[in-house]
């Protein structure tokens, strides 16, 4: 079945001579990568225009997202991010899944319109 939301980002690596040296090449290859890894909060902003699709204004104002990445992404991969939602008495939760040039499962999580306290960080 194909998610609801289905958005094609280029993953870009705004950091490449950070001082943590995982985002620049030479310190990511020390560590056994092709290159720098794109930051963490680039990918949680991909997902994040994605959920935003679904949640709306309601999830920007007063959302809650969690994401976990099981991945490295490198600059100028093709990523994609799918997201499923259900609204039950007017809440919006989901998930979604941030995918790499080959598909492999890069991150996921999921995100409520609200923090109401009932969902589990």
């Amino acid at each position: 079945m194909a998610p609801e939301q289905l958005d094609k980002y280029t993953a870009i690596n705004n950091v490449p001579e950070s001082l943590n040296r995982i985002h620049t090449d030479e310190g990511a290859r020390e560590y056994g990568y092709e290159g720098g890894l794109v930051p963490g909060i680039a990918m949680f902003s991909y997902a994040c225009e994605t959920i935003q699709k679904l949640g709306g204004d309601k999830w920007v104002d007063a959302g809650y997202t969690q994401m976990r990445y099981r991945a490295p992404v490198y600059d100028g991969d093709g990523i994609e991010v799918s997201a499923d939602s259900t609204t039950n008495k007017d809440v919006t939760s989901g998930t979604f899944r941030v995918t790499d040039k080959n598909a492999i499962l890069a991150g996921s999580g999921r995100f409520i319109d609200r923090d109401d306290g009932s969902y589990p960080g």
